[in-house]
């Protein structure tokens, strides 16, 4: 699977050529790197992480995938063929991704960007996704979709409390916006371009707690 090819895709969807490198630039899949590299000391990475450290103005990236998950999407490309079986790899991917390209559009217009907002912007970022290669392949949505990444998901009960809550927030907020595009903007016979696409890129550019707004969740869930 072409990282690239994937971060085109996400930047031609919110309007984001120029403003980062080639992702491959920035890949390794050295668990003890990683680890070495994480401030906070040695992690227990798994499949994926963004490390980012600042020094002064300048801002230092690295995307961390793991062999085992490399490997998978080699063998059984998303790009190529969707389903069941590399859904998964594929949010992995996208995430990291996202997380890459997220940090450095903001970066690129001196915004700051907090957690909320990155992982916010990654369980969209998986549903446009899966959006587009269902559309590429020839393969019709559905509300399976949204029940896949957003209903049938668990937490690592490895996290803390703050960093739960941060996921569960991420991912109600994004189910509900995710929702609103899919009754709006999609059916089994394909995407209503303009519109959609113009909601996610007005969407891209909020931040705080104007993003979480407008996903439509209640007042009581914005931190």
């Amino acid at each position: 699977m072409d990282l690239i090819e994937l971060q085109r895709d996400l930047e031609c969807v919110y309007e984001l050529a120029g403003t980062a490198q080639p992702v491959a630039d920035y890949l390794f899949s050295d668990a003890q790197l990683a680890g070495g590299l994480d401030p906070a000391g040695p992690g227990n990475y798994a499949e994926e992480a963004l490390l980012i450290q600042q020094h002064g103005d300048e801002l230092f990236m690295s995307l961390y995938l793991s062999e085992a998950l490399m490997a998978r999407l080699v063998d059984d490309s998303p790009l190529d063929a969707l389903h069941d079986g590399n859904l998964s790899d594929l949010c992995l991917a996208v995430e990291g991704v996202s997380h890459y390209l997220f940090v450095s559009w903001n970066a690129a217009y001196d915004r700051p960007v907090t957690q909320v907002d990155l992982e916010l912007q990654a369980e969209v970022d998986k549903f446009v996704a899966v959006v587009r290669l269902l559309e590429r392949q020839g393969l019709p949505y559905s509300d399976a979709v949204i029940n896949g990444l957003f209903r049938a998901v668990s937490f690592d009960d490895g996290l803390s409390p703050q960093e739960q809550n941060r996921y569960r927030l991420a991912n109600r907020a994004a189910e509900a916006y995710c929702t609103n595009l899919s009754e709006r903007y999609l059916s089994a016979e394909g995407v209503s371009t303009r519109t959609f696409y113009a909601d996610l890129r007005r969407f891209y550019r909020l931040r705080g707690e104007a993003k979480l707004r407008y996903t439509a969740l209640p007042e009581r869930l914005v931190p």
